[in-house]
């Protein structure tokens, strides 16, 4: 058992409650608890947990297009899911949208390509890539993404479609989870 008296000496005591000894009290002894309270108090104030969404922004999202269970359209935002200018590359709004536990992804492409998917957050990092240049053939196409695990917030779906020539059509739209 230990205290500190009157003199700033440090009296240790034995199990009697009997004095056992003196020492100077040291310069660290004296503020450790006092930086505790800080480094607890930092601790405390870097584990808020209270917000699901990334800080960041750097992507800008201007809406999304809202879809039900089976695809039907409620509203639709005029930039997300636009078919490529030559018509290759053509994507119907996700659904549903917005998400919970899962999203599907349709689209259509007119020829041969090898097709690539990234979902991205708010702080453009790449939170699923379901299709990473796969070949796929003419014709319409689905994709399940699973989104159970992701926190809620905005995401963007680019869809990338590649031909035999190299040449890159691309289509995007933006998610909600919630």
């Amino acid at each position: 058992m230990r205290f500190c008296d009157s003199r700033g000496m440090l009296v240790f005591r034995n199990s009697q409650g009997r004095p056992a000894g003196r020492r100077p009290v040291s310069l660290a002894e004296r503020i450790a608890p006092a930086l505790l309270l800080v480094f607890v108090c930092v601790l405390a104030a870097c584990s808020d947990e209270s917000s699901s969404a990334p800080p960041c922004s750097t992507l800008e999202f201007s809406g999304i297009s809202e879809t039900d269970a089976d695809g039907t359209v409620r509203t639709v935002d005029p930039d997300d899911w636009r078919c490529s200018d030559d018509m290759i590359l053509c994507p119907a709004p996700a659904f549903p949208n917005p998400i919970r536990n899962g999203v599907w992804l349709r689209f259509t492409l007119s020829e041969p390509q090898r097709v690539s998917i990234s979902v991205i957050n708010r702080c453009d990092e790449i939170v699923a890539g379901p299709l990473d240049g796969s070949e796929l053939t003419a014709g319409s196409h689905d994709v399940l993404l699973l989104a159970a695990g992701w926190p809620e917030g905005d995401y963007r779906v680019v869809i990338r479609a590649t031909d035999n020539q190299g040449e890159v059509r691309e289509s995007f739209g933006d998610l909600l989870k919630s």
